[in-house]
């Protein structure tokens, strides 16, 4: 049970740090962030439709536009 106004942290996850040019070079970073909010919504356990809210990090912007 919630209460109106409470923020419950259900879990994390971040994308792996990859080699320049490697095998993660192809996917954009919004596709990562999608990537990493899977793992995270698997590993708690919480139904998609139960979230509201998702914040994001994005540590390196270069090439990915603003606000991805």
């Amino acid at each position: 049970m919630t209460v109106p106004g409470s923020v419950v942290l259900a879990g994390a996850r971040r994308t792996p740090i990859g080699k320049f040019g490697g095998a993660l070079s192809r996917m954009t970073a919004p596709e990562l962030g999608a990537a990493a909010l899977s793992g995270a919504l698997e590993a708690s356990g919480v139904p998609s439709e139960a979230v509201e809210e998702v914040i994001f990090g994005h540590a390196r912007q270069a090439g990915a536009g603003p606000n991805p």
